[in-house]
């Protein structure tokens, strides 16, 4: 699941994972990644977005600071489905650990730096075996 699940609602994330359970093999991986919404990168995402666009940041300043400075998303949005905004990669990791056995996770485009400095984040799952 690549880039999707961040334009999910929670019970749409939860049914997925139910599903995702059942199709898996008991052997079997998932590979899930996920946009990083914060951190240094967020600055420039949304810079390239304004000048791409010719619109506006979606972000008041307050949030663009606390969001790339701080790592505190912005409030989410009612809908997911256009945006990225308010979107925290943590309640996904969270919500992997408790479906799944969290295998690997890694970030991209520099996985030798931390969440804070990269764009995606990659978790590899498999069952957890009871």
């Amino acid at each position: 699941c690549l880039e999707t699940l961040e334009h999910l609602y929670e019970h749409e994330r939860a049914n997925f994972y139910s599903e995702a359970k059942r199709m898996l093999s008991n052997s079997g991986i998932v590979i899930i990644s996920v946009p990083i919404i914060g951190g240094l990168t967020l600055v420039f995402k949304e810079i390239n977005r304004m000048m791409l666009f010719k619109r506006k940041s979606e972000y008041t300043f307050k949030e663009l600071l606390l969001s790339s400075l701080f790592g505190k998303p912005a409030q989410k949005p009612e809908n997911p489905r256009l945006t990225h905004k308010g979107f925290d990669f943590s309640e996904v990791e969270k919500e992997l650990r408790s479906n799944f056995k969290l295998i690997e996770k890694s970030y991209s485009p520099f996985p030798m730096f931390s969440w804070w400095q990269n764009s995606q984040v990659f978790f590899v799952c498999s069952k957890q075996i009871v």
